[in-house]
């Protein structure tokens, strides 16, 4: 009987429980019997499951890719950045940022009217260009 059940890979404590008995002594009495058991279930169970990726199951092909070759969803991407390539932008004076200041602030007060009297075009990172959201299906609101 504890041959039979631990065929089914089942636990010391599972067959304890069955035969209503203390987990120490099924396990102290049967341990042998247990362990060959859970490894021939744990075969049996690996035998199916590669016949089933053979046969074409994709979840069974993708289990054992990862468990037995290693094989992820998300690889690693390392990026390498050589700091020394990375140059400060150019130090600008503070006279020289002074007129460049000026010289928005010049061209916006001449543009005033034109830039304020223009429509503002709402842009949105999901909208299909026709005011709905794909993933919404509902209309963009207006302001």
């Amino acid at each position: 009987m504890v041959e039979k059940l631990a065929q089914a890979a089942l636990s010391a404590a599972q067959v304890a429980a069955i035969l209503d008995a203390d987990e120490r002594t099924v396990q102290r009495r049967f341990a042998t019997v247990l362990k060959k058991g859970r490894e021939n279930a744990h075969g049996r169970l690996q035998v199916k499951l590669f016949q089933s990726a053979m046969a074409g199951n994709t979840a069974a092909m993708i289990f054992l890719a990862k468990n037995w070759l290693g094989m992820r969803d998300n690889p690693e991407t390392v990026v390498t950045v050589n700091t020394a390539a990375i140059a400060a932008p150019p130090a600008v004076h503070p006279a020289e940022l002074k007129a460049r200041f000026a010289a928005a602030k010049e061209f916006f007060d001449q543009h005033r009217h034109e830039l304020e009297n223009q429509p503002v075009k709402q842009t949105f990172p999901d909208c299909n260009g026709d005011g709905t959201f794909d993933h919404l299906g509902e209309d963009v609101p207006s302001v």
